[in-house]
């Protein structure tokens, strides 16, 4: 019973995780556009 409660909390980390590297990764993406836009 415990087993399935924590396999279902890190699911839901998981998640979590993927969104807080993806929101990262657009903000890195958008450093670096913008060091583009600054250098033309």
């Amino acid at each position: 019973m415990t087993g399935k409660i924590i396999s279902k909390a890190n699911k839901g980390f998981n998640i979590r995780n993927i969104f807080i590297d993806m929101i990262i990764v657009a903000g890195i993406f958008m450093e670096m556009t913008n060091k583009h836009y600054n250098m033309l």
